[in-house]
C-alpha cells in the first residue's frame, strides 16, 4: 500500500507544522466567472511533478442557479486570468445535465476529451488529481474516474487549482491545530496539498 492510501484510509486527519509540513488558511474567495459564485485560487507550493497528488475535501456550493454545477481548473504559474490563461484541466460537473465535462483550454477554446456520467451527489466527496508520467489521474473517494493524456511540459507548469462553486470546509481535519511528522528522503519526494476543513496542507515526503 503506498504512503497516499494509507493517507486516504486515515482521513487525513491532522495537521500544523512540522519538517515537510505546512498548514495555512485557504484564500479569500474572489468573484467566479458566473454571477454570484466565489472561486477559490489555490496556488501549490512547487510546480505539479510527477507523482505529486491534489487532494480536495468537498461538496457542491451553495449557487444552483441558472444552472447546478462546479468548475475545477489546473493553471500554469501563479497569477492565472480566467478565460485567458490555458487550463492544463478542466472540470465542469453539470448536475443539471447529469454529466461531467472534461477538457483543456488552450487560452481561447476549450478542447473536449471525454464527458462521463457525473459520479458526484450533493453529498460531500474527496477528489484527487495525480500527476502521472502519462498527464493527470483522477479518483473520486479512491475510485478511478479517468486518466487525461498531457504533454509534459505542459503538464509539468500547473501551480495554480482554480475551484469553483465548492464548500471547502468540509473534511475530517481539525485546521491547523494538531501535529504531523514528516519523513523527507530526497528530491523524489512527492508533494500532497490536501484541502480540507477551510485549510492548505502541503505535505513533502512521508507522513503520520
Amino acid at each position: 500500500m503506498s504512503p497516499f492510501q494509507v493517507f486516504f484510509l486515515l482521513g487525513l486527519a491532522t495537521s500544523a507544522y512540522a519538517a515537510g509540513f505546512s498548514c495555512k488558511d485557504l484564500p479569500s474567495p474572489v468573484a467566479g466567472v458566473h454571477e454570484g459564485v466565489k472561486a477559490f485560487p489555490v496556488e501549490l507550493q512547487r510546480r505539479f511533478q510527477i507523482g505529486d497528488y491534489i487532494v480536495i475535501h468537498a461538496k457542491l456550493g451553495p449557487i444552483s442557479k441558472p444552472n447546478k454545477r462546479f468548475w475545477l481548473d489546473l493553471f500554469p504559474g501563479t497569477s492565472p486570468v480566467y478565460s485567458r490563461t490555458p487550463s492544463m484541466l478542466h472540470l465542469n460537473a453539470q448536475f443539471d445535465r447529469n454529466k461531467l465535462y472534461i477538457a483543456k483550454f488552450n487560452g481561447t477554446h476549450h478542447l473536449p476529451y471525454k464527458t462521463i456520467r457525473i459520479p458526484f451527489s450533493d453529498d460531500p466527496f474527496v477528489l484527487s488529481i495525480r500527476a502521472t508520467k502519462r498527464g493527470y489521474l483522477v479518483q473520486k473517494d479512491g475510485v478511478k474516474l479517468f486518466e487525461i493524456p498531457c504533454r509534459k511540459n505542459a503538464c509539468r507548469r500547473v501551480q495554480t487549482v482554480y475551484l469553483q462553486n465548492l464548500d471547502l470546509a468540509v473534511g475530517g481535519g481539525s485546521g491547523c491545530g494538531a501535529t504531523l511528522e514528516c519523513t523527507r528522503g530526497g528530491k523524489k519526494d512527492h508533494l500532497q496539498t490536501v484541502l480540507e476543513s477551510g485549510v492548505v496542507k502541503s505535505l513533502n515526503g512521508i507522513c503520520k
